[in-house]
């Protein structure tokens, strides 16, 4: 695919030139349908993107305590300690959870202490 932006007289060409005949030439309203229908797509992911690899971020280095996509656990993170996005984040809940438990315990005690 070429990628580029032709007018209708150079689309033509591009339709009929032998190296060029079997490419797909879309409309620019071919196009902006294309792009509206994608956006809902695009806000569903399930997983934010890396800004640097465009990847998303599945990983969670737990040396640097920041979420990493794979090609940043392999080029950067490779010697940390890492682990599943869903897994880190399932025990950091269970952490929060237990003291937030044990705060609200201290809490009770301040208050009946006074």
């Amino acid at each position: 695919a070429c990628e580029k932006f032709l007018c209708d007289d150079c689309a033509l060409d591009h339709r009929r030139a032998k190296r060029t005949r079997s490419h797909k030439v879309v409309s620019v309203a071919e196009l902006k349908g294309r792009l509206i229908s994608k956006i809902p797509t695009v806000k569903s992911r399930s997983l934010p993107l890396c800004s640097k690899h465009e990847d998303e971020l599945k990983f969670y280095c737990e040396t640097c305590m920041y979420p990493i996509c794979r090609h940043c656990k392999v080029l950067q993170h490779q010697d940390h300690k890492y682990g599943h996005m869903t897994d880190v984040v399932g025990d950091l809940k269970t952490k929060i959870k237990d003291r937030l438990k044990t705060a609200m315990q201290k809490i009770a005690e301040y208050r009946n202490a006074a």
